[in-house]
């Protein structure tokens, strides 16, 4: 094997040396804390006696008592949320009425918020009397205070006073005059709706009657929209009348026209006049030409009388068909308006419904005790025996602690500050050399003992 070099030999031993120096400082550091500790401790112990009688006595003479009470309320079938669904316009108005008209909704919370409003903190100074005189409503809602306990539908109200009576009086009368506030407030709510329903029932009255008034006016009218429409039924057989008589007259009128071009045509073939003597060359007035003649004049006439009896029947079905579009708009536009107003009737009809409905249900809401109803008193408040505050023992404890750990810095400090010498071994520390010989200090006497 091979052995290590010198200067690394020389190293490792060096480096030992200096963990091991470290370590017996820390060790001589140590005792020199206890030691200082021990040196002191008679002023550590009494430091921390001090804090602890001071504190005593500071607790139980000084210090005013405070005695803590509970009352405790349920509240029966609490609301777990509002509801804050957004009503469609089919139902707007069912729903905003059946809201004006239904128990107030109110949750854990609102209860329990409800408990240091300032109204509620006069009303209870009131009920108390003369006991309440001496307090302010503001510094009874900082004695009070209130909470829902957790997963039940049960609330507590706590009160904190130097008298045990008056906190428990406070408490039981706060949870009487709670109860009586919610049933207060709802009544007030209630009347305020019974109020606004009965008002609207009779604005709705109002528009009720007025439609009434405007469409029994509308039938009563000569030309209401039956009567129109009893004129535009005769209207319309006049006109189916007339057009058949114009398809009648265009009918004969073509079959003249025919009958008139025919003996056109005939007397186009036929000569004025007929040779009676070729030799002389004598002609006279052929009778054929004569009698188709005739009869073309005859035509002729009759053609003119057919076309004007089509041109009068066209006429009058035009007349006939500007007085069926007359009467139809006109009928149409009452007819619009009597509909219009027999939907805003129906309409307001079944609004007034609707309220005078919701009005009653509201007047039988209002009779009702909602906060006897809702409201259930499960424990009064019991007079404290014994108080809350000051914790006596924690108080103590805690100065202790305070005054050990003053005691101990006061004392490290006292020893940081103090750079005299006291001992050989002190020398021998500070100035690490060894010690040669002491000189002893001699007062007065022993000086005079030895000179003798």
């Amino acid at each position: 094997m091979k052995s290590k070099p010198p200067v690394q030999s020389k190293l490792h031993e060096d480096k030992i040396k200096t963990e091991e120096l470290y370590d017996q400082e820390e060790v001589i550091d140590l005792r020199e804390y206890l030691i200082i500790l021990k040196k002191w401790r008679w002023v550590i112990v009494l430091v921390t006696l001090c804090a602890i009688a001071t504190s005593g006595v500071v607790s139980f003479f000084i210090l005013t008592p405070i005695y803590e009470t509970k009352s405790v309320l349920m509240v029966v079938q609490p609301v777990s949320s509002l509801d804050r669904r957004t009503p469609t316009n089919q139902d707007d108005l069912e729903s905003v009425v059946n809201t004006m008209s239904s128990i107030p909704q109110l949750t854990m919370n609102t209860y329990v918020a409800q408990i240091k409003n300032n109204t509620l903190m006069k009303q209870t100074l009131k009920a108390m009397g003369d006991q309440g005189q001496d307090l302010s409503p503001s510094a009874l809602q900082r004695i009070v205070n209130a909470q829902s306990i957790k997963d039940t539908n049960l609330i507590e109200m706590t009160v904190t006073h130097p008298n045990p009576q008056m906190a428990a009086d406070i408490a039981n009368t706060l949870q009487i005059e709670f109860v009586k506030f919610i049933s207060d407030n709802n009544q007030e709510q209630m009347k305020k709706s019974v109020d606004f329903l009965q008002k609207q029932m009779g604005v709705e009255e109002e528009k009720l009657e007025e439609a009434s008034t405007e469409l029994q006016r509308l039938e009563a009218e000569a030309r209401n929209p039956l009567f129109l429409q009893k004129q535009i039924e005769n209207k319309y057989a006049d006109l189916s009348k007339y057009q058949s008589l114009a398809n009648q007259a265009r009918y004969e009128f073509q079959q003249t026209l025919a009958g008139r071009d025919r003996l056109k045509e005939q007397l186009d073939n036929v000569t004025a006049t007929i040779l009676v003597d070729k030799a002389s060359g004598k002609e006279e007035i052929n009778p054929a030409y004569v009698s188709l003649n005739d009869s073309l004049i005859q035509k002729e006439t009759e053609l003119a009388e057919k076309a004007a009896q089509l041109d009068a029947a066209l006429e009058i079905i035009n007349v006939l068909s500007g007085e069926i579009r007359a009467l139809q708009a006109e009928a149409s536009e009452k007819k619009l308006a009597m509909d219009r107003l027999s939907e805003t009737l129906d309409q307001t009809k079944q609004t007034y419904n609707l309220l005078n409905e919701k009005w009653t249900q509201t007047q039988i809401i209002q009779a009702v005790n909602l906060g006897e109803t809702y409201l259930l008193p499960v424990s009064p408040a019991p007079v404290p025996t014994a108080p809350v505050k000051p914790n006596k023992m924690l108080n103590m404890t805690i100065a202790g602690i305070l005054g050990l750990m003053l005691a101990i810095m006061l004392v490290f400090l006292l020893e940081f500050l103090d750079n005299t010498i006291k001992d050989a071994e002190e020398v021998r520390k500070i100035f690490d050399l060894p010690i040669l010989g002491t000189i002893p200090i001699l007062d007065d006497l022993e000086m005079q003992n030895k000179a003798k």
